[in-house]
């Protein structure tokens, strides 16, 4: 069996609101997303944009482990 590790890029975006308080949150908000969404748990922040008043944008990196028999 052989073992690969697939990266892949995942981007989201927020505002700042009566929902999300803080830049923290609003970006813990998107990791979580792209963990049950691409179904892993290995997510690096790759970059977090500023997209004008109170709107952000995030980049990460997450990594997915694919596993493959062969005969």
């Amino acid at each position: 069996m052989i073992s690969t590790l697939t990266k892949g890029q995942y981007i989201g975006e927020f505002t700042l609101g009566s929902c999300i308080l803080s830049v923290k949150s609003g970006i813990e908000g998107i990791v979580w997303n792209c963990k049950r969404e691409k179904g892993t748990q290995e997510v690096e922040i790759h970059q977090v944009l500023w997209c004008g008043e109170n709107k952000y944008a995030v980049i990460l990196n997450y990594y997915k482990e694919t596993k493959t028999t062969i005969y």
